[in-house]
């Protein structure tokens, strides 16, 4: 059993430096892109936001109110299943 787990931890071992060694390449990678990029791209000047417009000035008179919107109450259900579709609409 013992030596089962020093197998797996050897495999282990193994695969995380194979993992830092891609890793390290893939950082030197990166530098590299990083200064390509920084030597090959203009420096844009910073976009400037567009400036809010103050709010409206606030009405003094009162908005007039409407009147209240109330539907008609609908018919009563009478209970037959072939019209149970508009009743429930």
């Amino acid at each position: 059993m013992i030596e089962e787990q020093g197998v797996l931890i050897q495999g282990h071992d193994s695969t995380l430096r194979e993992f830092n060694t891609r890793l390290e390449q893939q950082n030197q990678t990166l530098q590299e892109l990083a200064g390509y990029l920084s030597n090959a791209t203009p420096r844009a000047e910073p976009a400037q936001l567009p400036v809010p417009e103050p709010d409206p000035p606030q009405r003094s008179e009162p908005v007039p109110s409407l009147p209240e919107f109330r539907p008609s109450l609908p018919e009563k259900f009478s209970g037959l299943s072939s019209k149970c579709k508009g009743f429930l609409f």
